[in-house]
C-alpha cells in the first residue's frame, strides 16, 4: 500500500508539473526573465511591475528571445555545426566509419588548440619585430599550416582503421577512399579549426586588460581563454560523434549539449547572457538607441523633469510642447523610458569586462545604473518623436 501511495504521489506531481509547464507559461517566463534582467542591469526595476501585464507583448519579446539565442548559438557554435556536414559519407555498411568520425573530432580539437597557439604566438611575435611580408601573406600561411597539422593528426588517429578498409578495395575505389578520408575531409577540418575566431570574436569585442598588462601576459591570457572557448564550443560535436545510432538521437543530443554548454559558458563569462538580452531588446524594438527629437504636452509634464544640458530642452513655438533630444532605452506597452543621448555610450562601456575582475564589472554597472536615474518614464500615447 505504501508503494502504491508513493507511485500515486509521483504521478500527481508529474501531472501538476505538466499542467503548469505549458508552452504559454514557458514563453511568458522567458520574456519576463529577459526583461527583468535587462531592467535590473540598467537599475530601473521600478517599471517592471508596470509592464508585466502586457501578455501579448511578452509573447512578442519571447519570440525575439528565442531568435537571439539561435543567432548567437549559430555563430558561437559554428566550430561544432559545420563538421557534421563534412563527416557525412556515402559509404554503406561501414561500421568503422564511426571510429573515423571520432578520430576526426579529436584531430579537430587538437588542431584548433595548435591553431590558437600559432595565432596568439604569431600575434605576440609580430608586435615585437617588423615583418618584411605583409598581413595578406600571413593569413594563407596560417591556413596552410592548420591544414597540414589536421591532415597529419587525422592520419595518425585513423591510419589503422583506414588501412583495414582500403585493404578490401582496389584501383580507383581505393584511391578515391584514401584521398577523401585521409586528405580531402581532413583538409576541410583544417580550415574549420580556424573557426574559433568567430566565437572568440564575440567574447573579445568588449574584453579589457588592466593598465600595465604586458603583451606576453596578454598573449597567455588570450590563449587560455581561446582554449576554453574551443573546448566548450566543440563539446556538442563530441556528443554528436559519441552517439552511435539514429540521426534524430544524435541531433537531439547535439542540441541539448549546446543549451547545456551555453548555460555553463554563461556562468563563466556573464557577458554572454548580457549580449543575448541586449540583442533581444534591439531586435524586438524594445530598445532603440537612435537619437530622436521628442515632444510631450506641457500640461502633463513639468519643465523640471528635463533639467540639465543633456536633454537640449526647448519649448515649441506655440508653447504647447516640451521638446528635447534623447534615446528610447526601453519601451513596452504604453510605457517608454527615454534617456539622455549620452546613455548609448555608457551602455556600450558597461559591456566591457576584465577576466576574473568582479569589481571592474560592478563599477561599470553602477555607473550605468547611476546614469539611468536621469531617464524619464513617459506615456507612449502622449509622446511625439522625429529624426533630428
Amino acid at each position: 500500500m505504501a508503494e502504491i501511495s508513493q507511485v500515486s504521489k509521483s504521478n500527481a506531481i508529474k501531472t501538476a508539473l505538466i499542467s503548469i509547464l505549458t508552452p504559454s507559461f514557458i514563453i511568458i517566463a522567458i520574456s519576463t526573465f529577459f526583461i527583468w534582467v535587462f531592467l535590473y542591469r540598467i537599475g530601473r526595476q521600478d517599471i517592471f511591475l508596470q509592464i508585466i501585464s502586457f501578455k501579448e507583448i511578452l509573447n512578442f519579446v519571447a519570440f525575439y528571445s528565442i531568435i537571439s539565442i539561435l543567432l548567437f548559438c549559430s555563430v558561437f557554435y559554428i566550430p561544432s555545426i559545420i563538421p557534421p556536414l563534412i563527416f557525412h559519407t556515402e559509404l554503406k555498411n561501414y561500421s568503422d566509419y564511426k571510429k573515423i568520425e571520432r578520430g576526426y573530432t579529436l584531430a579537430l580539437a587538437l588542431s584548433s588548440l595548435i591553431a590558437a597557439a600559432i595565432f596568439w604566438g604569431g600575434a605576440y611575435h609580430l608586435t615585437k619585430i617588423e615583418m618584411a611580408i605583409g598581413k595578406q601573406s600571413v593569413a594563407p600561411v596560417f591556413f596552410i599550416i592548420n591544414i597540414v597539422v589536421c591532415v597529419a593528426l587525422t592520419y595518425l588517429f585513423n591510419r589503422k582503421t583506414v588501412s583495414l578498409r582500403s585493404g578490401l578495395l582496389s584501383g580507383y575505389d581505393k584511391l578515391s577512399f584514401i584521398t577523401i578520408i585521409n586528405f580531402f575531409k581532413p583538409a576541410l577540418l583544417g580550415l574549420v579549426s580556424c573557426l574559433f575566431i568567430f566565437p572568440l570574436g564575440l567574447i573579445m569585442k568588449t574584453l579589457k586588460f588592466p593598465d600595465g598588462t604586458g603583451n606576453l601576459k596578454e598573449a597567455f591570457w588570450l590563449f587560455g581563454l581561446t582554449s576554453l572557448i574551443i573546448m566548450l564550443t566543440l563539446i556538442p560535436l563530441m556528443v554528436f560523434s559519441g552517439v552511435k545510432t539514429g540521426l534524430l538521437k544524435r541531433l537531439t543530443a547535439f542540441l541539448s549539449s549546446i543549451l547545456i554548454t551555453l548555460a555553463l559558458t554563461s556562468s563563466l563569462l556573464p557577458i554572454i547572457p548580457v549580449m543575448i538580452i541586449n540583442m533581444t531588446m534591439k531586435l524586438s524594438g524594445v530598445m532603440d538607441l537612435t537619437i530622436y527629437r521628442y515632444a510631450v504636452p506641457v500640461e502633463k509634464y513639468p519643465t523640471e523633469m528635463f533639467s540639465g544640458k543633456a536633454w537640449e530642452f526647448s519649448e515649441s513655438k506655440d508653447k504647447k510642447f516640451h521638446t528635447f533630444e534623447g534615446v528610447n532605452l526601453f519601451t513596452l506597452g504604453d510605457i517608454s523610458l527615454i534617456c539622455p543621448k549620452n546613455i548609448p555610450a555608457i551602455l556600450k562601456e558597461s559591456m566591457n569586462y576584465q577576466l576574473g575582475d568582479k569589481e571592474f564589472d560592478d563599477g561599470l554597472r553602477k555607473k550605468l545604473q547611476s546614469s539611468t536615474k536621469k531617464c524619464i518614464i513617459l506615456n507612449k500615447d502622449s509622446l511625439l518623436k522625429w529624426q533630428r
